[in-house]
């Protein structure tokens, strides 16, 4: 199984309804794409200056299924559309388990 999770600051005037639909536009994606097991985004409630705002947990049957997840149309989508012009920042990190 492999793990992939990210995480993101977002900078926006509106910052919880880009967090909340961020966070739905991704979880919409379970059982929409071959191979992805579980998806969730939480949001942070943590005040420090050092936390991100949102993070993406994810589990794929094999690292093939996290390329093609990568690549498939429909997080493209969300990803270009909903994740990518309100953030500033991103960390990620992929582990077999």
């Amino acid at each position: 199984m492999v793990k992939h999770i990210v995480m993101w600051r977002v900078v926006s005037q509106t910052k919880e309804d880009v967090l909340k639909n961020i966070k739905e536009r991704l979880e919409n994606l379970n059982g929409q794409i071959d191979g992805l097991i579980h998806l969730e985004v939480g949001i942070n409630y943590n005040a420090s200056k050092q936390a991100y705002d949102a993070v993406l947990y994810s589990e794929f049957e094999s690292k093939e299924a996290l390329i093609s997840y990568r690549d498939h149309e429909k997080h493209q989508e969300v990803a270009n559309t909903y994740v990518r012009p309100f953030t500033v920042e991103r960390a990620v990190v992929d582990f077999e388990s």
